[in-house]
């Protein structure tokens, strides 16, 4: 009799992996933000997250737990190769896989968070960047280096917003007296160039034996440090808001504030009671270019 030895062998290929959904939102696995709003002198977290696949089962991917994603504004240089900058450019590999149940399940989810900070740069209707978004492009392997890829794509919204001194005092001020020049910085805390608006909420409200008023126009304001009040000086009006064209662009650099300085005095007429103490609110509104 004779005997016959057949041997097969099975070859298993590799199967890379597919982002089978990508979502970018403002909330933890919500739902597509189409558009983004920032937060004034802050970040705003971004998710980008989704769901994966493997035809040789999830555990090929959550075992390599390697993945990346890169948020950047689509018309910056470099594009997807582009260089991390809080204006244009985000970069992060910290992701997070859950979701997958063992052998014979092929699908997991992915997440990613990346804080904007609030200069990354509009791309709304209306900004100097509106032909353009931001692209989120995800990239997820497996243990044999296989990769599946997809992107999303999103608007960011202009924020345009400033910040000021709080308080300031001209100090104990003699009739007929025009004050030294008090130095308000102003500081661009959005991510679109800015002139200024100031206007009093009103004349000053004053306490003393006459219950007197002082004018808001005796509040003069300039962009020059040793301006002279009479000649120099934009007088405030409590009506109308008068425009200092500043021009101040956002800020490029976490440890830079874009900043400009305004100078203000203050007259005090002859005619005003001299145990008054005086105050009033001012208005500085960020104007958009």
């Amino acid at each position: 009799y004779s005997i016959n030895n057949t041997t097969q062998n099975a070859i298993v290929q590799n199967s890379a992996p597919s982002i089978e959904t990508i979502i970018t939102s403002t909330t933890s696995l919500g739902q597509k933000t189409a558009t983004v709003n920032l937060i004034e002198s802050s970040t705003r977290t971004l998710f980008v997250w989704g769901i994966v696949s493997d035809q040789n089962g999830c555990e090929d991917i959550v075992s390599a737990r390697r993945g990346d994603v890169v948020l950047y504004k689509s018309s910056v240089l470099g594009a997807l190769n582009c260089s991390i900058h809080n204006a244009t450019c985000y970069r992060s590999t910290n992701i997070s896989l859950s979701g997958c149940t063992g052998p014979g399940d092929l699908t997991a989810q992915f997440s990613f968070s990346i804080p904007l900070y609030f200069y990354a740069e509009a791309t709304d209707a209306g900004s100097a960047n509106g032909a353009t978004d931001w692209t989120s492009y995800v990239n997820i392997y497996d243990m044999s280096s296989a990769k599946g890829s997809n992107n999303d794509h999103f608007e960011l919204e202009s924020l345009v917003a400033l910040t000021t001194q709080n308080l300031f005092d001209f100090g104990a001020l003699s009739l007929g007296e025009i004050s030294s020049a008090i130095t308000l910085p102003v500081v661009n805390t959005g991510n679109t160039l800015i002139d200024i608006d100031i206007k009093p909420n009103d004349n000053f409200i004053c306490s003393g034996k006459n219950s007197a008023v002082l004018q808001a126009s005796s509040l003069r304001i300039s962009t020059l440090p040793a301006f002279d009040y009479t000649s120099q000086g934009i007088a405030l009006d409590k009506n109308n808001p008068k425009r200092i064209s500043f021009s101040l662009p956002s800020q490029t650099t976490t440890s830079t504030p874009s900043q400009k300085n305004i100078y203000i005095k203050l007259h005090i007429p002859n005619n005003l009671d001299i145990y008054v103490t005086c105050q009033t609110i001012i208005n500085f509104t960020a104007i958009p270019l």
